[in-house]
């Protein structure tokens, strides 16, 4: 998932964040592909993945679900864990998967991308002009 855009402008407009700060909320991590393999004619494993976890922002964010493998045949059933919430502040984690913080794009996991972050500033044709604290401390995320 994409995170939140903090700002957008529907006049041209000059923003000062020299003591101040505009984060966009994190993307949300990738969850895992769930599998399932033969290993022998007869030997099968289902292996359920875990859903991605949810990114930093200024509401709580839930997780994505948990993957499920299920091979009807052989009575397999496999289920991975949901994916961890995000919340103000810390993005979600499990693992070496992890919800991006403010302004980061979440956690890539094998083929899946992570969320974007979400737009810091968004001009919608607009000037912005930023005057002082045009920095990635003061202002986190993408802008267009």
């Amino acid at each position: 998932m994409v995170g939140g855009n903090a700002f957008e402008a529907t006049v041209n407009c000059t923003i000062n964040t020299g003591s101040g700060a505009i984060w966009a909320g994190g993307g949300g991590a990738a969850g895992e592909q769930s599998i399932c393999t033969t290993i022998a004619p007869s030997t099968i494993n289902a292996n359920a993945r875990n859903g991605g976890s949810a990114a930093q922002g200024f509401g709580l964010s839930f997780g994505g679900d948990a993957g499920t493998v299920t091979v009807e045949n052989y009575g397999l059933v496999d289920t991975g864990l949901d994916g961890k919430p995000g919340s103000k502040l810390s993005p979600g984690t499990q693992g070496a998967s992890s919800g991006g913080e403010w302004g980061e794009s979440g956690t890539n996991n094998n083929a899946s991308l992570g969320g974007l972050s979400g737009y810091a500033i968004v001009s919608n044709g607009n000037t912005v002009t930023v005057t002082s604290g045009d920095n990635q401390i003061n202002i986190k995320g993408r802008r267009i």
